[in-house]
């Protein structure tokens, strides 16, 4: 299908029966960006449902409107206008639960991911739906958190009113800017849900790209896929689903975790590839403490920026995992510190303690420093 330049004609090509339908709507996104007798546009039509295609226009119509912005396109991790967050802890509450959703801010987690899929059943999708969005739509000044909503996955027929009551709360609420993505199995699956985003965000004023989204891998097929997943441009982190993917690997969840080990490592490795932020998964045995600081330690030791928690009383603990200690800290002022006086002097090495300071080293010192500025606010 393409428009011609100047003079508006429509030609479509493998349309069928919805070729009438399909030019209505290239025409009615053309008129709302104005470009309707001034751009050429050419869609190959696959089928595709009228909220695909539209929102595939308008991003295409942003694209051709703004080429030297490049802000429309720098989402998630690389967006300049959001600071370094502090994920060490991203707790989960039942999105059909009016006391967790109003008090969960109270346990001070780094982040609140308000969940519509696997604690809600499915007769009350719905009554869930509408209370978060409610809930969401009015900024809490209590709350310091991160806000983020898991929807339901995009093979089920819940995800797209999903998404529309985020959009709808985030126009009243500026901390909820993240949208979890269950069963993330493909780039494309990504891209999908970017586009529909995009038209949620130009619909409702929000900036392009005012959404991130949070990647769930829940099976073998998806860690294998987990870098490419990661580089699309408006993810922002990624992490394992446990339970689900344990059932893929046809074994189950042990206090050990021996199950996921290797796993952790391989999404760590894709995640810190793709340069964004890397959450362990969370830990079922929620009235066990002491294995959850083991296993939190083991994944702060890995590299992981925090973890995912189902139970505020685990809260504390990832906490104090993963802030710096007092010795941490002062070891890595004193790297900092050294590193800045060797180059005012032109150094090309420094010695700390007795062991060489080189880039790596200096890089994890600011890194451990930055997480410390970020707890201690």
């Amino acid at each position: 299908m393409t428009v011609s330049e100047g003079a508006g004609i429509i030609q479509v090509e493998g349309a069928g029966r919805f070729e009438r339908a399909v030019i209505e709507t290239v025409q009615r996104v053309a008129d709302e960006f104005g470009v309707r007798t001034s751009a050429d546009v050419k869609v190959e039509d696959g089928g595709a449902l009228e909220v695909v295609l539209t929102a595939r226009l308008r991003s295409a119509f942003a694209r051709f409107l703004a080429p030297a912005s490049e802000k429309v396109w720098q989402w998630g991790n690389v967006r300049p206008d959001l600071p370094i967050r502090r994920r060490r802890t991203m707790m989960y509450v039942p999105g059909n639960s009016p006391n967790m959703l109003l008090r969960a801010h109270l346990f001070r987690p780094d982040a609140l991911i308000f969940d519509l899929e696997d604690s809600v059943p499915l007769a009350r999708k719905d009554e869930a739906r509408a209370l978060v969005r409610e809930v969401l739509s009015f900024p809490n000044e209590d709350a310091s958190c991160e806000f983020s909503v898991r929807i339901n996955g995009m093979d089920t027929e819940f995800w797209l009113e999903d998404l529309k009551a985020v959009a709808d709360a985030a126009a009243g609420n500026p901390r909820l800017t993240s949208v979890r993505l269950p069963k993330a199995e493909t780039p494309e699956m990504v891209r999908q849900l970017d586009e529909i985003l995009l038209q949620l965000e130009l619909e409702r004023d929000l900036e392009p790209g005012y959404f991130d989204v949070f990647c769930l891998l829940e099976s073998a097929a998806a860690v294998r896929r987990a870098y490419d997943i990661a580089s699309e441009p408006r993810v922002s982190g990624i992490t394992i689903g446990g339970e689900d993917l344990a059932a893929d690997l046809r074994t189950s969840r042990s206090p050990e975790g021996t199950e996921l080990e290797w796993i952790r490592r391989m999404v760590l490795v894709a995640g810190r590839a793709a340069g964004v932020d890397v959450i362990d998964t969370a830990y079922p045995m929620v009235h066990d403490l002491d294995g959850l600081r083991v296993n939190a330690e083991a994944g702060r030791q890995l590299g992981f920026d925090g973890k995912s928690v189902l139970h505020p009383s685990q809260i504390p603990v990832v906490h104090e995992v993963y802030t710096p200690s007092p010795e941490e800290l002062a070891k890595a002022k004193a790297v900092v510190s050294a590193a800045e006086e060797a180059e005012r002097l032109g150094k090309g090495a420094v010695a700390v303690d007795g062991r060489m300071v080189d880039a790596p080293v200096v890089r994890r010192a600011r890194r451990i420093l930055d997480m410390a500025g970020e707890a201690g606010k």
